[in-house]
């Protein structure tokens, strides 16, 4: 707009030489026109200045790295002069904010989500001479997810799972058993004869079944921006491959919101939960799960890789 008054200036500088110089009647016309022209532009601007609707498009879903756009555009029927729109836009993960013009494009460098919103809409007259700022109520917001990794070495999550066991339900057939004292209401068929004539108490031998822990993914959301890439990334690697493996599992987050767990047993499951993840805000430190009952793959992540 400067360069625009600028320009003005110095063809109105120009015109009035002209007439000190010639002194006729076109010269003073000329100056005239050039006098009326940026209210005229006005006039004719502001129909479509204040008739302004926008309508912005941007997209839902990204993945990291993605370059977009905020695509704003007017829905009014009449002729619109030159706008622009301000988007302030923040980052619960990181706890950061910033400010961008809708020409510029929205950053995708790191996962996260992203909430935008309009702050406000500047518009001026045909010849860019005036401006006027006008406001709106559009907002949204953009999740950009993380690129899974290929597991170089896939978790043996079978192997790593301690074994529990707990008594069969009903008794019968197994393959292991333990040892303990009759307790009333037993089944006579399990007593140990040989074992309860040795000690000179009544022993059964109680049939056994393996119950393996439940598994169970987690991370902290904690770190720098190139931390968080580097976890959520082995995050997704993980979570997939146990999925591949038909593994039902928990995916534990830690952040400034405590602990929260999701229950995955598909893949529309995993993305529902990661997308969550990606909206929470850091935890105050980095944290451990510490969970005896639960087989636990931690997710860990430093710029450097390890």
């Amino acid at each position: 707009m400067a360069r625009r008054r600028i320009l003005y200036i110095l063809v109105l500088l120009s015109c009035t030489i002209f007439f000190w110089a010639y002194q006729k009647w076109l010269a003073w016309l000329l100056l005239l026109a050039v006098l009326c022209l940026p209210v005229l532009s006005l006039i004719l601007s502001l129909p479509g200045m204040f008739g302004l609707k926008l309508q912005m498009t941007c997209p839902v879903i990204v993945e990291r790295g993605e370059k977009i756009w905020a695509n704003v555009k007017n829905r009014a029927w009449f002729p619109v002069p030159q706008y622009g729109c301000l988007l302030s836009v923040s980052k619960p993960l990181t706890k950061t904010a910033f400010k961008i013009r809708n020409a510029e494009p929205i950053p995708t460098a790191h996962c996260g989500k992203l909430y935008y919103r309009v702050e406000k809409v500047e518009v001026s007259d045909y010849l860019g001479l005036f401006r006027f700022r006008l406001g709106t109520d559009l907002s949204g917001e953009i999740t950009v997810r993380p690129r899974p990794v290929v597991l170089k070495q896939s978790p043996q999550m079978q192997r790593q799972l301690a074994v529990v066991w707990k008594p069969k339900p009903g008794g019968g057939f197994a393959e292991n058993h333990e040892v303990r004292l009759y307790r009333p209401g037993d089944n006579l068929n399990q007593i140990h004869w040989k074992l309860s004539a040795k000690t000179g108490q009544l022993v059964i031998r109680e049939p056994m079944i393996p119950q393996g822990q439940r598994v169970v993914v987690g991370l902290c959301v904690f770190g720098t921006e190139d931390e968080l890439d580097v976890k959520f990334d082995r995050l997704m690697g993980v979570c997939t491959h146990l999925l591949e493996q038909n593994m039902p599992f928990e995916l534990c987050a830690i952040s400034a919101q405590g602990q929260t767990s999701f229950s995955v047993h598909t893949e529309q499951d995993l993305t529902e939960a990661v997308d969550k993840v990606l909206g929470m805000e850091p935890a105050a430190q980095e944290q451990e799960l510490a969970d005896p009952t639960a087989g636990i793959y931690w997710i860990g992540g430093r710029a450097d890789g390890k």
